[in-house]
């Protein structure tokens, strides 16, 4: 969760606006609201920063933000009950408020806050748009980490009309253009995915203290982009220039493999995926690849011993893509066993899983598309 923080450091400025004609109780509550912001502002920043002392640990960064965001929550709690009108302090009290609570994972609270500091921003013509960009960039973020593709795509545009407008890049626009080509990688659209990806890895500030980290994941993405579009000599080429910098190796050993096994190569692809050594639940995608090698090469027995290991590690209740091509592949082992009904089980197991909301379990009825 830390990891957040980092990579989405705040460039919104905090001058905030206080009207001409305010009577002498508003101009003092207002002072006090202030202070309070300049207390909490404080502790945001100083949560920001201390990954740059010697003495950074994840438990002080962690307190920080917690006491950022108690301080930040009375600080609501009080404008909302002495001075409503204030939407300049309004604005930042609210994006500030839904950065920590991204921060701590509490997504449906953070995208509230985000969405209510664009609502807000509507009524305050005095602040440049540029301040909008962080709160369009990770409600977009949430919108697709939700699979609501439609309205993140919606959001994320809006984001890009903003960075567009800007002759210097924005803080967070390759986070914007990586995410972008993430969602039509989901999709399905493979050449604009590769081409926000590129863009993506065009626009990396090197003064981004994660500058390398940064770059391999995006040579990932961009990579697995390539191999979808079946570009595979360019694929392999980036996974060979990334791999000795072993960042992600495990992933990059994992893709590499799977190249191996789309040409065909299957003894070269296992390989590959035998020095992967994942500890999490991606295990279970690899083993799905290596069930399918077996199956190309007619070792059935070894096939069915993966996808068994691959149902078994993914515990998870949730339907998944994962979970779709465990199934999927399950039932083409069948079909080579010419057990078809059993296949047609399998087959239907894994629709489900593609989409979410379809739960029907007869063979005869499939989502309507």
């Amino acid at each position: 969760m830390h990891l957040f923080r980092f990579l989405t450091l705040s460039i919104l400025c905090t001058v905030l606006i206080i009207g001409v004609s305010q009577t002498s109780t508003q101009t003092n509550n207002r002072q006090q609201l202030l202070a309070l912001y300049s207390k909490a502002d404080r502790l945001y920043h100083e949560g920001e920063e201390i990954v740059n002392r010697n003495d950074y640990t994840e438990q002080k960064e962690e307190q920080l933000n917690k006491d950022a965001l108690t301080v930040f929550r009375n600080l609501k709690a009080a404008l909302d009950k002495t001075d409503p009108p204030f939407d300049s302090l309004s604005f930042f009290v609210n994006f500030k408020i839904g950065v920590l609570e991204h921060y701590f994972d509490n997504l449906p609270a953070a995208k509230k806050h985000y969405l209510t500091a664009i609502e807000l921003k509507s009524k305050l013509p005095f602040l440049a748009d540029s301040f909008l960009f962080k709160p369009y960039l990770y409600a977009g973020i949430i919108l697709y980490n939700e699979n609501l593709f439609d309205s993140s795509l919606i959001i994320y545009k809006k984001a890009e009309s903003i960075a567009r407008s800007y002759s210097i890049a924005l803080q967070g626009t390759e986070r914007l253009y990586n995410t972008l080509g993430a969602l039509y990688y989901e999709t399905g659209n493979y050449r604009q995915a590769k081409n926000y990806t590129e863009k993506s890895l065009s626009v990396i500030p090197r003064s981004n203290p994660y500058y390398n980290q940064l770059v391999v994941n995006y040579k990932i993405n961009l990579a697995s982009i390539l191999t979808r579009l079946e570009e595979f000599d360019e694929a392999n080429r980036i996974y060979q220039e990334i791999l000795p910098l072993n960042i992600h190796r495990d992933i990059v050993l994992h893709n590499t493999g799977v190249i191996n096994l789309r040409l065909g190569a299957i003894n070269k692809a296992l390989e590959y995926f035998r020095r992967v050594n994942y500890t999490d639940n991606r295990k279970a995608r690899l083993y799905n690849d290596i069930a399918t090698a077996y199956m190309n090469i007619h070792k059935n027995d070894s096939s069915l011993f993966y996808l068994q290991l691959a149902s078994a590690t993914d515990t998870s209740t949730k339907k998944s893509v994962v979970k779709g091509q465990t199934h999927q592949a399950w039932g083409d082992l069948l079909v080579t066993e010419n057990k078809m009904k059993e296949a047609l089980t399998k087959y239907q197991t894994a629709i489900t899983n593609y989409y979410p909301a379809f739960d029907e379990n007869d063979i005869y009825n499939n989502p309507m598309i």
